[in-house]
């Protein structure tokens, strides 16, 4: 058994997503940050504390926003993503520049213990455009997190989860989006209808709307290990880029950097 620690350090925006003509929720893109933690061993399994940050982009007189990216204009013109913008600023995103907090990247998502053949940790990370009416963002996300735990304690999906641990079948490693089953269609939006809305960055088209599947990261022991001392890309010990790509019409794709590390 060993002891980690799980953070997003920062994040990319490749392309924007899809915004309204008058921009009313702020210039550009505004964006904040959601995981979901999961602890499965053989028996049971037990929700962590979520992570979550505050929002990022154009202040645009919300006092509880973080301003951030390079969006300009006459009619709010304090922050917002545009492509190439990172945060934190100056375009290394996945190196961790700060002590882990709670509201902004390098964001702490997780610590804790996992032992060999035991259990595994399942992080849900997502990255979200905020672009609507605090009530109806709020409606969207607690949706979202009900589809979630519908997903997180189906019997298939927990039952695959624990192949990972014993390793039954499946090669004990980092596991991101399919190999898992899950019920989830939690984030919908209508066709004729899509683009200005809170949502997921990362929503795929599936003809008569557009639907969210998020990343499941699955952490046993030996894979945790293996991240840790794994430089891949040359991003940093530990350090894992992990892309969404919204579909053609929404346009969005952004980068999260997750870092696992073993502690003393």
């Amino acid at each position: 058994s060993a002891r980690f620690r799980v953070t997003i350090n920062g994040f990319a925006c490749h392309r924007p997503t899809y915004d309204d003509a008058s921009q009313s929720d702020g210039v550009d893109d505004e964006i904040y940050l959601k995981a979901y933690q999961i602890l499965y061993d053989l028996t049971e399994n037990r929700s962590q504390l979520p992570a979550e940050s505050s929002v990022m982009g154009d202040t645009n007189g919300f006092p509880t926003r973080i301003r951030a990216g390079s969006g300009r204009s006459i009619v709010g013109g304090n922050g917002g993503f545009r492509e190439g913008d990172t945060f934190p600023a100056g375009g290394r995103p996945w190196e961790r520049a700060a002590t882990p907090g709670g509201d902004r990247p390098p964001l702490h998502v997780w610590e804790g213990e996992l032992d060999g053949g035991r259990d595994a940790l399942v992080i849900i990370p997502s990255i979200w455009e905020w672009d609507s009416p605090v009530h109806l963002n709020r409606e969207i996300e607690n949706h979202y997190t009900r589809a979630l735990a519908a997903t997180v304690n189906d019997d298939g999906f927990a039952s695959d989860v624990r192949r990972f641990i014993t390793g039954g079948g499946l090669v004990t490693s980092l596991i991101v989006g399919g190999n898992l089953r899950r019920l989830f269609d939690g984030v919908r939006m209508m066709e004729d209808t899509a683009g200005a809305g809170s949502r997921p960055v990362g929503m795929v088209d599936r003809g008569a709307y557009y639907a969210f599947d998020p990343p499941a990261l699955v952490l046993t022991y030996d894979s945790a290990m293996r991240i840790a001392t794994s430089n891949n890309n040359d991003l940093g010990f530990g350090v894992m880029q992990l892309d969404f790509h919204d579909a053609a019409a929404l346009r969005g794709i952004y980068s999260l950097y997750i870092q696992v590390e073993r502690l003393p």
